[in-house]
């Protein structure tokens, strides 16, 4: 299928959404369809958010990635030749299964993702601390243990300061846990070989995070934000778009270090004395896509810096001043229902319930749109879909939203 052939001239662009379940897909979907382009959805589970939304054209179940993923790129490959799809757009942590079979992929559509190879050195949380440190670049003391006795014994006799124990692979910081002298509560057989935790020294001062959009190294658009609101320990349900010149030059440095093309994401630690630490890595979409709207134009930023549309294209992308598209600082987000269900328990001062306030009543919803309504009316569904997983699977609701995509190494 030659794909440039297909896509000359100004033809509509068809593109795939995966991971369709999430805000994060969802946002995106909305924002393809107010550029013009067919949008399209798929996911592994029975209904989903851009299954509901009238900015897409139709909705796909696909195989479930992690339990049977040449399965899932086989469904994926018919898609794509029955829908002519010209962008496949991975939005969650289906990324990795996409990355694995990009070779095959490629061939017939443009998939927005590096391989899974150069995915992993980002998702793998020691490994993208030793890329750091290999560069000469700041980075938290970090140490990595595969059995619990070491583990126990290592937090034991440790004498100056707080230490975070986390997986090497997790999400939504659901695994995290704080060591200030007591026994840590994971279980010794959730420490191994297969499953390695890292032990890092906990890093005080502000907590930042950042979104960016990369095209062979160069940003095309970047957020920073806080998350003052979570749902547990990490998954941001209000944020507020913040100026930081430090975090956005950090992201592009990073990206023409790597000549990354895809989505990227980082949490940081800003300390008092104005060092900046990066702590983990996200090579997937985030909240942060929340605080982008149609008049951002990533889409059409998109259209002139993806092949083969740059071939077409002379022109280069003009940008503002700035190096990439960036929202307007204070724009404030929040997926209220989360709000109402998290939120409340975060209300421990006036300033947090100023903040609250703010949040459910000037901020932009995640979902809710006037004029494309269905998606929220979605969401309890889905909630009791995930509650019901989550209690048949003993874990936790978030847990559950990703149990059938997550990836944690394996082959």
């Amino acid at each position: 299928m030659n794909i440039s052939k297909r896509n000359a001239g100004n033809s509509r662009i068809t593109v795939l959404v995966t991971g369709a379940r999430s805000p994060a897909a969802l946002e995106w979907a909305r924002l393809f369809n107010a550029a013009g382009f067919k949008v399209l959805a798929a996911d592994s589970v029975p209904t989903s958010l851009c299954a509901a939304s009238n900015s897409v054209e139709a909705y796909y179940r696909l195989p479930q990635p992690n339990a049977c993923r040449n399965s899932y790129l086989q469904a994926l490959e018919e898609l794509i030749v029955a829908e002519s799809v010209d962008w496949v757009w991975p939005t969650c942590e289906e990324i990795f299964h996409i990355a694995a079979g990009l070779q095959r992929l490629s061939a017939l559509a443009m998939i927005f993702t590096e391989p899974l190879e150069k995915l992993h050195e980002l998702h793998n949380k020691w490994r993208f601390i030793q890329k750091l440190e290999q560069w000469g670049w700041t980075a938290p003391e970090t140490w990595l243990f595969d059995d619990p006795v070491s583990l126990q014994t290592f937090c034991s006799s440790f004498s100056s300061g707080e230490l975070v124990i986390k997986p090497v692979y997790s999400r939504f910081a659901s695994r995290v846990q704080f060591y200030d002298g007591s026994p840590p509560a994971f279980l010794p057989g959730e420490v191994s070989s297969h499953t390695p935790w890292l032990v890092q020294r906990a890093i005080r001062g502000k907590a930042y995070c950042t979104y960016s959009i990369a095209v062979q190294g160069r940003l095309l658009a970047h957020c920073a934000y806080t998350a003052e609101f979570t749902a547990g320990q990490g998954a941001s349900i209000a944020f507020t778009a913040v100026d930081m010149p430090e975090l956005e030059q950090w992201a592009a440095d990073f990206a023409a270090r790597e000549r990354f093309t895809g989505q990227l994401a980082f949490d940081f630690i800003l300390t008092a004395d104005g060092v900046l630490f990066p702590l983990e890595c996200n090579p997937r979409a985030t909240s942060g896509i929340h605080l982008f709207q149609p008049d951002d134009s990533l889409p059409e930023l998109l259209r002139k810096s993806l092949p083969p549309y740059q071939r077409e294209d002379p022109e280069p992308v003009k940008t503002r001043e700035k190096t990439a598209a960036c929202p307007a600082p204070g724009r404030l987000v929040a997926i209220r229902p989360a709000m109402l269900l998290y939120g409340c328990a975060q209300i421990r001062s006036f300033n947090s319930l100023s903040r609250w306030l703010a949040y459910m009543f000037r901020g932009r919803d995640a979902i809710f749109r006037w004029q494309d309504i269905r998606p929220a009316w979605r969401q309890p569904g889905m909630m009791r879909m995930f509650w019901q997983i989550a209690r048949n699977r003993r874990v936790s609701i978030l847990e559950a939203t990703t149990m059938d995509i997550e990836w944690n190494g394996e082959p």
